[in-house]
């Protein structure tokens, strides 16, 4: 027993110093130059004694994308005092702009990694969708949550956006999204869940804020603002979140002038 947990902990060593340097890597040189070969010379170890635990390139960068997702995830859970395993807990006014923050923050400290799962594609690579959708949804989980629980939603999407929607909710958003989505009023106190036709609205509200926030903290972090904006990225996205808040939920910008 002793020797096999040995072998499992000097894995864990192994997978977690090679995710260490791959980290590394990908800030000094970016995704597209990622070496195994250089990852091995530097825990002075024999390029093939790495290739048991990873099988090639690929393989690391699926690791560096998974390692992101969910880093950041954490790191927004971390800031809305919410273990990952809860569902609820940030349904509030405020808990878009904690929301918000969290995420630039993160993107701000770590902008190399969220260049790779939010800004240009690898080239010749693909994420493989079986292990990167579960961490990759689990922010827009959180966020649909936070939108299925305002009072007040965007305009109704087209029918084929909404035929899309329908079939596709948990593609887009994760189980737990997807739940969140169809169940918003039983959640918050009424008998049944909202009908299709209301998730469907919630999901498209919830992408299109998605997409707000993407784009807002991406162009800080990528120097696209324009000149001089990149002072004020953040009362930038202040604003953003101040504009949803209103909308998602009226009666608390009411009560607050």
């Amino acid at each position: 027993m002793s020797e096999r947990r040995s072998r499992a902990e000097n894995r864990r060593r192994m997978e977690t110093e090679i995710l260490r340097l791959a980290r590394q890597q990908l800030e000094e040189k970016g995704p597209a130059d990622l070496s195994l070969r250089e990852i091995a010379r530097d825990m002075s170890v024999a390029s093939s004694a790495l290739y048991r635990y990873v099988r090639d390139r690929d393989e690391l960068l699926t690791l560096l994308v998974i390692d992101a997702y969910t880093d950041l995830a954490d790191a927004v859970d971390d800031a809305l005092g919410l273990d990952p395993e809860e569902r609820g807990g940030a349904e509030s006014p405020e808990g878009l702009g904690t929301f918000a923050r969290a995420m630039r923050s993160w993107a701000l400290a770590n902008t190399a990694r969220w260049g790779l799962v939010y800004g240009t594609p690898v080239p010749g690579y693909t994420a493989p969708a079986e292990r990167t959708i579960a961490p990759g949804t689990r922010l827009l989980a959180r966020l649909a949550r936070i939108v299925a629980s305002g009072t007040s939603v965007g305009a109704n999407p087209s029918d084929t956006y909404a035929a899309f929607l329908e079939g596709g909710l948990e593609d887009v958003f994760g189980a737990v999204g997807r739940h969140a989505l169809d169940n918003a009023e039983a959640e918050i106190g009424e008998d049944c869940a909202i009908d299709r036709g209301e998730a469907t609205r919630r999901a498209a509200t919830t992408i299109d804020l998605w997409c707000a926030l993407l784009g807002t903290i991406s162009a800080e972090v990528f120097g696209q603002l324009g000149p001089g904006l990149d002072e004020v990225g953040g009362e930038i996205l202040e604003r953003l979140v101040e504009s949803w808040t209103a909308m998602l939920f009226p009666e608390a910008a009411t009560s607050n002038r």
